[in-house]
């Protein structure tokens, strides 16, 4: 039995995949680093910030000299390794309904495609924010998240003082406050916040906060708030508390390889059903941790 997919089906599957995996697959892509991974490793070199500024005085006089020698300092790099995994999805589609998915290759299983694809990809971009960075000219130093960029619990849930925190922080670090700020959360921490809010009398945060979890604005103390639950929990003896992350973009990477893979094939070995798959290649790292927080909040 000929195979009758066309290729142009598989192009348009292509292409459509794409689309909806940047459009709604993924809640975070845009606001990382991207980047084209090329192999399994790539190497990311950051210019550290230099304030080491030559004064060119002459030591005896404490006049500026002339002709003096050029004071020649070297920069610093912070190198950071990504590491790619290989992410797919499948489904197999028997033979009965294959004609109707050859029809209209944009239908749902893009769609399931798409939303899967990008939930993985916020997880390996939030596993990233807070998880082990690796560095040094093999890339293999490992680099922990500080504690000084975590901000604790303390049997409380998200409240105003942690988000104040968590821009001391920043605004410490002489993050530049032209970078987009962003803080990732699940729904239940901005009700944790509302009623923070509401029980210390701040009315017109409290307003805000509430018009957040309405989906009438989505920013409050210079952080826009993406509400997602695919946000990770820690265990901290028998208290079940939320990974609350503040970012800025130039903090994660986010890099994928642009050979993806998109397939629609006939399995003789199936009866000749239908496969759809899709697979792309892509890892993530933090790249400065200055400018990453974690806020612990119990649930």
């Amino acid at each position: 039995m000929a195979n009758f997919i066309d290729t142009a089906f598989v192009k348009i599957f292509h292409d459509n995949i794409i689309m909806a995996l940047q459009q709604k697959g993924s809640r975070l892509r845009q606001y990382v680093l991207n980047d084209t991974l090329k192999g399994e490793q790539m190497f990311y070199d950051v210019l550290d910030k230099d304030d080491d500024i030559t004064t060119l005085v002459d030591d005896n006089t404490s006049v500026n000299t002339r002709h003096p020698d050029t004071v020649i300092t070297d920069p610093t790099w912070n190198r950071r390794m990504v590491s790619g995994e290989f992410l797919t999805k499948a489904y197999l589609i028997e033979q009965k309904d294959r004609v109707r998915m050859l029809a209209d290759p944009t239908d749902r299983y893009v769609q399931n495609i798409a939303y899967a694809m990008g939930r993985k990809i916020d997880k390996l971009i939030l596993n990233a924010a807070t998880g082990t960075a690796y560095t040094g000219k093999d890339g293999t130093v490992a680099v922990d998240l500080p504690s000084t960029q975590v901000i604790a619990h303390n049997s409380e849930g998200l409240t105003f003082e942690k988000l104040m925190q968590a821009k001391e922080i920043l605004d410490s670090a002489d993050v530049d406050p032209d970078e987009p700020r962003y803080i990732v959360l699940p729904a239940r921490q901005v009700f944790k916040l509302l009623d923070d809010l509401a029980n210390t009398n701040l009315t017109r945060d409290a307003e805000t906060v509430r018009a957040i979890a309405q989906g009438g604005i989505d920013t409050y103390m210079g952080f826009k708030f993406i509400m997602t639950n695919l946000t990770n929990t820690e265990d901290d003896n028998g208290t079940t508390v939320d990974d609350v992350i503040c970012f800025t973009k130039e903090g994660i990477l986010l890099a994928i390889n642009k050979e993806t893979q998109a397939r629609i094939t006939e399995r003789p070995d199936k009866n000749y059903a239908t496969q759809i798959f899709f697979g792309m290649y892509v890892g993530s790292t933090r790249l400065d941790e200055q400018r990453v927080v974690k806020i612990q909040a119990v649930q």
